[in-house]
């Protein structure tokens, strides 16, 4: 029996044929349950906010975003590049206006190009790259879970000649043990991925960093091992399966999955190890900090043209602090998209939660959990909700997702 949808609503579209959120409920029945969705709103028209409501909560969330922001660029910037830019900035500003150099004025208009150049470059570029690997660490992650799913999915259902009984000859115990290992396999690659990043240029040019380095090799040795282990299991299970009778062609495309998951974990393997160029970062970092040193004469300039002398002096200390903290704050997000498996960026692939969703996607397709059909699903938005994001689930959820 093929699934029937229902939908009620009430309401009529706005003059000129532009819609109208109206109070709308749909229906979508199956034979062992339902799932109804009810919306309710107040009239909103995209581009037009009549209802005084609809601003406010429109101006509270904009307020909300303003704060938040703040907060991000706070965690952004509380890191020890900032203290040395800031520093840096103070005394180059004090020094070039403050030193005696004597019967010549150390002052002179200068073009900002040379910072384009230098800084500005190099940081888009490195942004731009490692957001790119963790786009490619998502995409990663995904075939991960599908071939993980699809093939503990051929060691549970796929049945074979049945008129000789074929999926029924195999142990009882061989589903959990598949489970088991896609689990082992699973925290292994968790905690291999979740290691302190280890790439850095300290890590090659310091004793303190090669060190650091040193110790963590045996550890991610052993990680990787014992996710080659599980992967030999794996295997071992597909054989154990064509003992039974399971066709050739049938083992051939879980051991193809088995291949395919290599690879992916292999690119995450990659992703992991190998970072953006250290070139241009390094370049980026030395002249940040050398930018108000450079550029000295410049905000000696600014300070004798810029009407009075103390205003002029508090505008240079000011641009150059700012332009510092702009530059050291582009360099810090870049930093923390550098590694995307570590956790500790705001955009960074929440590994942990991507891991334990593989999980319990397996527990919700085994044969040990409920049948989705025996359970009915009702999700109510009332009133604002639609638009607040919020709804109400009447059930248990049958399976969990990863929210960022």
């Amino acid at each position: 029996m093929n699934p029937h949808r229902s939908t009620e609503s009430e309401g009529a579209p706005l003059a000129g044929g532009n819609p109208q959120l109206v109070r709308t409920k749909s229906t979508i029945a199956t034979e062992t349950g339902h799932l109804e969705i009810t919306v309710t709103d107040q009239q909103m028209w995209i581009g037009r906010m009549e209802d005084p409501s609809t601003c406010a909560r429109t101006a509270r969330h904009g307020f909300q975003d303003l704060f938040s922001a703040v907060l991000v660029g706070w965690r952004i910037l509380y890191q020890f590049e900032t203290s040395v830019a800031l520093l840096s900035s103070l005394f180059a500003v004090t020094f070039f206006n403050f030193w005696n150099f004597g019967e010549q004025e150390v002052a002179a208009k200068m073009s900002w190009v040379f910072v384009s150049v230098a800084v500005v470059f190099p940081l888009t570029y490195e942004i731009n790259s490692a957001f790119k690997r963790r786009e490619e660490a998502l995409n990663a992650f995904a075939q991960v879970k599908a071939l993980i799913v699809s093939t503990y999915l051929g060691h549970v259902y796929w049945d074979w000649d049945k008129d000789r009984n074929g999926r029924g000859s195999v142990p009882s115990h061989h589903s959990d043990e598949v489970l088991m290992e896609f689990n082992k396999l699973l925290r292994s690659l968790n905690s291999y991925l979740c290691l302190p990043t280890v790439t850095r240029a300290r890590h090659v040019f310091t004793n303190e960093g090669k060190e650091e380095r040193k110790s963590q090799i045996p550890v991610q040795q052993v990680l990787f091992r014992r996710i080659y282990i599980s992967l030999r299991r794996l295997n071992e299970f597909v054989e154990r399966l064509k003992q039974h009778g399971l066709p050739a062609n049938e083992a051939s495309r879980l051991n193809q999955y088995h291949c395919l998951m290599i690879r992916e974990i292999e690119r995450l393997h990659n992703l992991k190890e190998y970072r953006t160029p250290s070139g241009p970062r390094s370049v980026a970092r030395l002249f940040i900090h050398l930018m108000p040193w450079l550029y000295g004469p410049y905000f000696v300039w600014l300070t004798h043209n810029t009407g009075e002398l103390g205003a002029g002096l508090f505008f240079s200390y000011t641009l150059c602090i700012f332009t510092s903290m702009v530059m050291v704050g582009f360099f810090n997000v870049q930093g923390m998209l550098e590694d995307p498996f570590d956790e500790e960026g705001l955009d960074d692939v929440k590994t942990t939660c991507m891991c334990r969703e593989i999980s319990h996607a397996m527990e919700v397709v085994g044969p040990n959990h409920r049948n989705a059909g025996e359970v009915e699903y009702e999700i109510k938005y009332e009133n604002d909700d639609f638009h607040l994001g919020r709804a109400n689930l009447i059930s248990t959820p049958l399976l969990e997702i990863c929210v960022p």
